[in-house]
């Protein structure tokens, strides 16, 4: 069976990238250090290509799609908000467009149930923009940093990035943003801007310490990650001492 290629592939292949395969797609495990490449997401940040995300985009009138994302999840979703529901990511650019991220093996299931609740309801086109648009990662403290630099915020009126997602010009170049945390934002962007915007992000981030990062340290940041959360999830628990 053929692997899925990123539209990185050759950019990572140049930049010395050790590849692997997973989950059927052809991906960057690192750029000869592992180590020193989580030690750059914890310190600065990391650059990691995730196109091998599922990636369904709901079109239609705004009533219709937020129907189907209600049936879906049981919640509603404001413009611009970010839902987390059982691994997939619920991400609404518009009242009439959303996306649905996901890791690879759960997109088949995604996808049944999506289309399952499309065909009940008129006004609303489901699409696997999977291949057609890739992701790109920043990943570490001075994530922020950079996004703000490439003007899609500004860090001296927004004291925290909140989770969102928007349609956005970087450098001239259409694409998504979602705002994960303070240490993590996701830039969509479709095949043919992918070169031109990792160069940018790479130029850019320079200044603060960026470098390319593989899918070793870019998971084990995301295991990093998680452990403080609930670190601090426990610490806002307990009652605080008299």
């Amino acid at each position: 069976m053929p692997l899925f290629r990123s539209p990185l592939a050759d950019v990572l292949h140049r930049a010395g990238a050790v590849m692997t395969q997973r989950d059927g797609w052809e991906v960057a495990a690192h750029f000869g250090s592992p180590a020193g490449e989580l030690a750059v997401c914890a310190q600065a940040v990391g650059l990691a290509d995730h196109s091998f995300l599922g990636k369904l985009e709901l079109r239609g009138y705004p009533e219709a799609v937020d129907q189907v994302v209600s049936y879906l999840t049981d919640c509603q979703l404001e413009p611009n908000e970010v839902m987390r529901i059982e691994g997939v990511r619920w991400c609404s650019a518009s009242p009439d467009r959303v996306f649905a991220l996901c890791d690879p093996p759960a997109l088949f299931a995604l996808s049944e149930g999506m289309h399952d609740a499309v065909r009940r309801t008129p006004g609303v086109l489901l699409t696997d923009e999977t291949e057609e648009l890739a992701a790109l990662a920043l990943l570490g403290p001075a994530a922020p940093s950079v996004v703000a630099a490439l003007g899609a915020w500004n860090l001296e009126t927004v004291a925290l990035p909140r989770p969102s997602f928007a349609s956005v010009s970087l450098d001239g170049l259409p694409a998504f943003l979602l705002e994960e945390s303070v240490s993590r934002a996701l830039v969509l962007v479709e095949r043919e801007f992918t070169e031109r915007l990792w160069d940018v992000l790479e130029r850019v981030g320079r200044q603060f310490g960026l470098s390319c990062v593989g899918a070793d340290a870019a998971e084990r940041f995301a295991v990093i990650e998680r452990r403080l959360e609930r670190r601090r999830a426990g610490d806002r628990s307990r009652p605080a001492l008299a």
